[in-house]
């Protein structure tokens, strides 16, 4: 029987994205842990590698055992891209480049050799768990959190509740456009590879005004779309997008690409770049 008890050891945020797996430990009891206190690591997902289900629990399992050292793992609970059924325990649906995160009984083989608990989150849900967490989560209106990385995740909070039509997470990264959907035309990690792997450099015009002027309008389509498809008063950006923009004004660059792009009348929803996105992740997944 796995141990349900909780009065000792580590917590552990692991955040599963198409590129790296990144982890975090925290004291059982500390709840809302502050940015600068969250020690994060990370490893390659070996998505493409990972045929089985065992080789993925194995994977998560070292991944937890680095980060928990030799203290004792209480609980485990892990962000994920892909929609996440209501338990916390399964897969509804995710990207193909996600296909081996649904393999049935990683997480079950995981937990026995662990000893402890896993549940599993969005990870766009947990980036607003984390800007909860940071006190910044207005108590009304429609609000978005966008967790750009290798796609993109989405979902909204109406006057402080999860919003959820048809109790489904709003697969916005899942609209088609000509040349793919908004996960490949959003992607900052396919950004990041046609500038040399450089995205700050991207963003900030190093590689050229051309380029990055592309990346930002479709951009601020894809959050034009979400605003008025949503109705949105606020977005917040994370992922890694949001840590490559340091000292770059994009919140504001996007926002003045915005008006033509809404219908005539619409309220222009603010926008925050949060700055530590990926932290804030983990920050969620942990005070979940």
């Amino acid at each position: 029987m796995l141990d349900q008890t909780h009065s000792a050891g580590e917590v552990l945020a692991l955040d599963l994205g198409g590129t790296w797996i990144k982890g975090a430990a925290e004291r059982v009891g500390t709840l809302l842990p502050s940015l600068d206190s969250i020690q994060a690591q990370r490893w390659p997902n070996p998505l493409a590698a990972v045929r089985t289900a065992e080789e993925y629990a194995e994977v998560i399992v070292s991944c937890c055992r680095e980060l928990a050292g030799e203290k004792k793992i209480a609980r485990v609970v892990i962000s994920t891209a892909g929609e996440v059924a209501p338990s916390g325990r399964a897969y509804r649906t995710a990207a193909h480049h996600l296909a081996t995160l649904t393999l049935s009984g990683w997480l079950d083989l995981a937990e026995e050799k662990l000893g402890c608990r896993i549940s599993l989150i969005n990870d766009a849900e947990a980036f607003l768990l984390g800007v909860a967490a940071s006190g910044r989560l207005p108590a009304r209106g429609q609000v978005a959190g966008v967790a750009v990385g290798t796609g993109l995740g989405f979902c909204v909070v109406r006057d402080g509740r999860w919003w959820k039509p048809g109790r489904r997470l709003n697969l916005l990264g899942s609209i088609l456009v000509p040349d793919g959907n908004y996960d490949t035309w959003s992607s900052a990690v396919r950004a990041a590879h046609a500038s040399g792997g450089d995205l700050h450099a991207l963003l900030s015009g190093k590689n050229g005004v051309a380029p990055r002027d592309a990346y930002l309008s479709g951009l601020a389509r894809i959050l034009a779309s979400a605003a008025t498809l949503f109705q949105l008063d606020r977005i917040f950006l994370g992922g890694g997008l949001s840590e490559a923009a340091a000292g770059v004004p994009l919140a504001a660059e996007l926002m003045a690409l915005l008006p033509p792009l809404l219908l005539p009348g619409q309220a222009m929803p603010e926008i925050e770049v949060v700055e530590k996105g990926n932290l804030e992740v983990l920050r969620g997944t942990l005070a979940l």
